[in-house]
This record gives C-alpha cells, structure tokens and sequence, in this order.
C-alpha cells in the first residue's frame, strides 16, 4: 500500500469514531530517524513506533 493510500485508509478509520463536534484529531508524521533522537526524562528512549496509533 502508497502512503496516500495508508493515511486515507488511517483518516477514515479515525473519522468514523470521532466525534467533530465533541473530538480534535490531529495527524502528524514523524520521521523514523527522528526517534532515535529523541530525548527523555523519566523513561526509557521510544522504540520505532508502528505505522499508526489509534488512541
């Protein structure tokens, strides 16, 4: 699967248990070399994340 394909499959998914007049989504995509430079306190450096995070 594109990418386009993977994030319109993601917005859809999302959209359906949202609530906009109640909910803010956001969607941000971070580079994967970006993880290993992230910085933390009070934790453990993050693991590659997966291809997406529905919470």
């Amino acid at each position: 699967m594109a990418f386009q394909e993977i994030t319109r499959s993601l917005y859809q998914q999302v959209q359906k248990r949202v609530k906009a007049t109640e909910d803010d989504v956001r969607f941000y995509w971070i580079p994967a070399d970006a993880v290993g430079r992230s910085l933390t306190i009070g934790s453990q450096t993050p693991e590659p994340p997966p291809t997406a995070y529905i919470i």
